[in-house]
């Protein structure tokens, strides 16, 4: 967050930092089209600015919050699937 002009490399790297089977979700979510989206549009900074300081760390969310986000995630990964 402290190099607001590099964070769209900076979000690449962070995303390649994760394991392949974690980046294959990312991709299927479109998410360096998005990164490029937000970029161009000088809007990635400000969105990546407020989901950083909304940390769904697990001590600010608790479990049964993070089971609807899982399930919306599935459900909505589920319809992509079956549109493709």
């Amino acid at each position: 967050m402290g190099d607001q002009d590099h964070i769209s490399q900076n979000l690449y790297a962070y995303v390649q930092a994760f394991s392949p089977a974690v980046r294959d979700i990312f991709e299927r979510f479109n998410f360096s089209t998005q990164i490029d989206k937000l970029a161009k549009s000088g809007l990635l900074y400000l969105v990546t600015e407020k989901v950083y300081w909304y940390r769904l760390a697990s001590e600010a969310v608790d479990n049964t919050k993070w089971l609807a986000f899982e399930e919306l995630i599935r459900k909505f990964a589920s319809c992509r699937m079956r549109r493709r």
